[in-house]
C-alpha cells in the first residue's frame, strides 16, 4: 500500500506529460516540406495568423498545406516546373453560415491560403506565380463544402451589374466565369474562359429537367478570352423558372462545367431581379 502511495505522484506526472505532448502545437511561422513538380521533397516557408491558437492537430495543418500546394500546381500549364516558395495562411472563424438546405453550419473555420511558387507557362517562360485556395474546417476537421454553402442572394448595381459572377470549373482543369449584364438592348452574358483567342463561340446551358438553350457569340475575333452572348426572351423565360445543371462553352475545344448545388438558382435570381425583360 505504501509503495502504491509513493508511485501515485510519479504516475500523475507521467500522465500529465503524456497529455501535454499528445497533440503538439503548430507554429505560426516556419518551414515545412512538400513535393515539387518532379515529385521530389522541397521546402516551403509558411506564415499563419492563428495556427497556434486555433489548429489542434498537425495532420489538419498538413492537409491544408497539401490542398494549397495541389491547387497552386494545377494552375500551371507545365506542372513539372512547379517549385514551391511560400504560403500565407489566414484563419477565420465564421458564424451565421448555412448549408443550401438551410441548416446552420456550426464550428466553421475558413482557411485562406495565398501561395507563391515558380513555374513555366505554355511558352516555357519561368516566372513567379500566385494562387489562392480556400479550405473549410468543421470541428477542426477538413471538410469538403464545395457547392454546399448557401450564398448571399444576388443584387444589382446601378449600371445593371450583378453582385457576383458565376464561376464554374471543369473536371479537366478548365474554367469559365459568366457575368450577366442588363443593357438597354437586353440581357447579355460576358463569358471568360481559358481560351486565349475566341470567335463564333457557342454557349449551351442545360437545366435540371435536361432541357437546353443555346446562344452564339456576337463579338468579333479577340485574344482576351472573352465572348459575348445576347439572351432571347424565350431564353429568359426558361432561366427565370428552372435551375441549371451544366454549362458548356465551345469554340475550337469544349469546356464543360457542372454547376454546384449552391449556384443552380443563379439565373433564376438574376432574371427575377431584372423582371425577365430584354
Amino acid at each position: 500500500m505504501n509503495t502504491l502511495l509513493k508511485l501515485i505522484p510519479f504516475l500523475i506526472l507521467i500522465g500529465c506529460k503524456g497529455l501535454t505532448n499528445s497533440k503538439p502545437k503548430i507554429a505560426n511561422n516556419g518551414v515545412t516540406t512538400v513535393l515539387n513538380g518532379k515529385n521530389e521533397i522541397d521546402s516551403l516557408k509558411f506564415s499563419c495568423d492563428s495556427c497556434y491558437e486555433i489548429l489542434q492537430d498537425k495532420s489538419v495543418f498538413d492537409t491544408i498545406i497539401i490542398i494549397a500546394t495541389n491547387e497552386a500546381k494545377n494552375m500551371l500549364r507545365n506542372k513539372l516546373s512547379f517549385k514551391p516558395i511560400s504560403v500565407n495562411l489566414t484563419i477565420i472563424r465564421q458564424d451565421s453560415v448555412y448549408y443550401t438546405t438551410g441548416k446552420p453550419i456550426d464550428s466553421l473555420v475558413a482557411v485562406i491560403a495565398k501561395y507563391k511558387c515558380i513555374g513555366k507557362n505554355a511558352y516555357g517562360v519561368e516566372d513567379e506565380v500566385e494562387s489562392t485556395s480556400l479550405t473549410y474546417l468543421i470541428n477542426n476537421r477538413v471538410s469538403n463544402l464545395d457547392g454546399k454553402i448557401k450564398k448571399k442572394p444576388l443584387s444589382l448595381g446601378e449600371k445593371g451589374t450583378v453582385s457576383r459572377n458565376l464561376s464554374l470549373y471543369a473536371d479537366d482543369g478548365g474554367s469559365m466565369v459568366i457575368q450577366p449584364v442588363k443593357l438597354n438592348d437586353g440581357i447579355h452574358l460576358i463569358v471568360t474562359t481559358d481560351k486565349s483567342c475566341v470567335e463564333d463561340s457557342r454557349l449551351n446551358i442545360t437545366f435540371i429537367d435536361d432541357e437546353e438553350i443555346s446562344a452564339k457569340s456576337w463579338n468579333k475575333f479577340n485574344c482576351n478570352s472573352t465572348s459575348y452572348f445576347r439572351l432571347s426572351l424565350s431564353n429568359l423565360e426558361k432561366l427565370k423558372t428552372t435551375p441549371i445543371k451544366y454549362v458548356s462553352f465551345s469554340e475550337d475545344e469544349l469546356v464543360f462545367c457542372s454547376v454546384p448545388e449552391n449556384e443552380k438558382d443563379y439565373f433564376v435570381q438574376f432574371v427575377s431581379l431584372t423582371n425577365g425583360k430584354k
